[in-house]
């Protein structure tokens, strides 16, 4: 299709070097997705743990 001798040293360690980067990139974004939404769930905790507080301290004040 392209010219290229898909048997060749050069063009296989090509493919798997693309491969690998596109794996990779992948992962990445697999990752990022996971850390966003557990960072949400943190930072609504803390937000409703705040709440908590402010509570107590005006029922102490």
């Amino acid at each position: 299709m392209f010219g290229l001798n898909p048997f060749s040293r050069s063009v296989a360690i090509t493919e798997i070097l693309l491969l690998l980067l596109f794996i990779a990139f992948v992962g990445w974004l697999i990752s990022q997705l996971v850390f966003r939404k557990r960072i949400s769930k943190l930072l609504s905790r803390i937000e409703y743990e705040e709440a908590e507080l402010h509570k107590c301290y005006k029922l102490t004040n």
